[in-house]
């Protein structure tokens, strides 16, 4: 495994390296209900034209994401870094001065390419340190940070200077990233080079196949509808959309606590409770903002929902590490999130027109069950957890 060194100096590149690139990974995910607001508005878009740009980007990143797994005991964690972040600076460069519909589409398609390579990269170099809790932890409160600080310069941005305002805050990112990945320039010489076959896990996952993966997109499709619907609840209790925007925001203060509190959960309760406490956190909010009780419940919610989304991302990302010292698993965690993500507001949709909000939180739970169902399935095949 890589491992860290111990002493705090020489552990500062990798932290430096991982940190920048966590923002750049996850700059796709954050930025893109702003971007696709702005470029309806500021070009004149049709929003559905936007959205399908979205999902296209979201789609590359997948299959660039599972590429990566594929290769991830092939290929230099640093080139990966250096390629992604060439990638997404080059693409959102592209997007800040185009306005050609046709070449914005292969522009949010290259960036969702970058993109995915640096998830995928991101969390295969974290899964081969000593601590792969704590990385996950530092990593998922950088992002955290990352999108309060995009959420708070938009609206000045996207009123001076439209969708460029916020593909120019992606290309900034991407340009401190971009020297920030030679950091990790000597774990794939210095690190991998040295192990033992015994060292290097078997995929034994690959023959069931996947199956935590297969939960983890499971429970992404309920994770990432009842986020897309979480506001359209709040307006259905008679809040103003300020007051929901005020809730939500206070919501991803208190979330940046929630990768440490992940990792505590982890080291007490063990990995398997800690992602069925993160689970149950967040199905309790999403019960509370869509069945017909109280309203003053619904700011309870707002606040907890994005705190537990970290939480599950965050231990369920150290299973996966655990389960595959490699990388692959943890490599392979980005398309899957980024599927159950994308089909997770359009199922949501369907229980809308179904029966309403309420249809929404079961539909919610019923996804954690599934996937807590197909995490604890066939267990002896997996390493103990």
């Amino acid at each position: 495994m890589i491992s860290p060194p111990e002493n705090r100096s020489s552990s500062l590149p990798l932290l430096i390296a991982l940190i920048t690139g966590s923002c750049v990974a996850y700059s796709g995910l954050y930025a893109m209900p702003l971007w696709i607001g702005a470029l309806a508005d500021h070009l004149n878009l049709d929003p559905a034209t936007a959205g399908y740009m979205g999902s296209l980007q979201l789609l590359m990143a997948a299959f660039a994401a599972i590429f990566i797994a594929r290769q991830s005991t092939k290929l230099s964690v640093r080139q990966i870094a250096l390629y992604g972040c060439l990638l997404v600076l080059i693409a959102n460069l592209a997007s800040a001065l185009l306005s050609n519909t046709l070449l914005l589409f292969l522009a949010r398609g290259m960036s969702g390419i970058g993109e995915g390579l640096l998830l995928a990269n991101l969390n295969m170099a974290i899964s081969r340190t000593k601590t792969p809790d704590r990385f996950f932890a530092l990593s998922q409160t950088t992002i955290a940070l990352f999108g309060i600080g995009l959420f708070l310069a938009a609206p000045g941005l996207m009123s001076d200077f439209g969708s460029t305002g916020i593909f120019g805050i992606v290309v900034i990112t991407s340009l401190i990233a971009l020297p920030a990945s030679l950091l990790f320039a000597n774990q794939k010489e210095e690190d991998l080079s040295t192990q033992t076959p015994q060292e290097v896990p078997e995929r034994r996952w690959l023959r069931f196949p996947a199956v935590p993966l297969l939960a983890l997109g499971i429970l992404f499709i309920g994770c990432q509808g009842g986020w897309a619907y979480l506001e359209r609840m709040g307006v259905a209790k008679g809040y103003q959309v300020n007051e929901i925007g005020d809730f939500i925001m206070i919501g991803l203060l208190i979330s940046i606590l929630g990768p440490f509190a992940a990792n505590q959960a982890t080291r007490y309760f063990g990995r398997r409770a800690a992602i069925i406490i993160g689970l149950s956190l967040s199905g309790i909010a999403v019960l509370f903002a869509s069945q017909n009780i109280s309203p003053d419940y619904y700011r309870l919610a707002a606040a907890v929902f994005p705190f537990a989304t970290l939480f599950i991302v965050t231990s369920y990302l150290g299973y996966l590490a655990h389960l595959d010292s490699s990388g692959a698993m943890a490599a392979s965690a980005p398309a899957f999130i980024n599927l159950g993500g994308a089909l997770g507001p359009a199922a949501m949709g369907l229980m809308l027109t179904n029966g309403g909000y309420p249809v929404i939180g079961g539909a919610v739970i019923l996804t954690y069950i599934c996937a807590l169902v197909l995490l604890f399935i066939r267990k002896e095949e997996l390493h103990q957890a």
